[in-house]
């Protein structure tokens, strides 16, 4: 089985796999928590394969991320910092992830991200806690602001 091939198995799996044993199980009889986490899950990917049209599209044009280590990223340096192929992805994964809602018009999505990349000889494996406020514009959801703290190893 090819690489591209197993990928996608995997990347199939992830949803079922997340509202079974997460959790969200409660969520899984409600729609809007089943879409926030695929949307969720869509961001994921998208960053971890530089996929900047699909995440132009996810995030809202008042978009604005504060980082792990305190930065403020708006949506032109949230989507440059995504395009930047200096760092090279292995794992950029979604754990536990939860979803609130409100009205539905409002949901904050939290979770803990599981990130492993390599910048030069230089290869990082860390998780990060991260929540996250989508917002429904048009009748869609869009990610509006997030923020993000390391998980310090105990």
């Amino acid at each position: 089985m090819t690489r591209l091939a197993r990928l996608l198995l995997f990347l199939l799996a992830l949803p079922t796999a997340w509202l079974s044993a997460s959790p969200t199980v409660a969520a899984a009889d409600d729609p809007i928590a089943r879409q926030l986490i695929a949307l969720n899950l869509r961001l994921q990917v998208a960053t971890q394969q530089y996929d900047v049209a699909t995440l132009r599209s996810l995030i809202t044009d008042d978009y604005e991320l504060i980082s792990a280590s305190g930065k403020v990223y708006d949506r032109s340096a949230f989507l440059a910092d995504a395009a930047d192929r200096s760092v090279v992805y292995e794992l950029n994964e979604p754990e536990d992830v939860s979803v609130r809602h409100y009205n539905d018009d409002c949901a904050i999505v939290t979770a803990i991200l599981h990130v492993r990349f390599r910048i030069g000889a230089k290869r990082k494996d860390t998780r990060i806690r991260y929540s996250d406020v989508w917002i429904k514009q048009n009748g869609e959801w869009h990610y509006a602001s997030g923020e993000a703290s390391p998980i310090k190893p105990h």
